[in-house]
């Protein structure tokens, strides 16, 4: 984790113009909104195949605009939608792969 947090900092202070990834949920709300779960919103994607698919698609467009500049990208795990009140909330009862 320490080399993270340096990488980070490093990130940070160094880079201008840094684009991150901004309201995935409303992306895929608005593009395949049946993967999107009442509770966890998009966490179950990374237990599908189809989901992970839609992911993946949805991140590489964010690389595509980056590459040309040069940018750097930070993107968000879809998972911490998951928290355990999120989970106890749900009205699913989720495989205990998931977590």
């Amino acid at each position: 984790m320490g080399n993270f947090s340096m990488e980070l900092s490093r990130l940070l202070i160094e880079s201008s113009l840094i684009l991150t990834e901004a309201a995935v949920v409303e992306v895929i709300a608005h593009s395949t909104p049946d993967h999107l779960h009442p509770d966890l919103y998009n966490a179950p994607m990374v237990d599908t195949r189809a989901g992970r698919q839609a992911l993946v698609r949805l991140y590489t467009a964010f690389d595509h605009v980056t590459k040309p500049f040069d940018l750097p990208l930070i993107l968000a795990t879809p998972t911490w939608w998951a928290s355990q009140d999120r989970s106890r909330r749900s009205a699913q009862a989720l495989d205990e792969e998931t977590f």
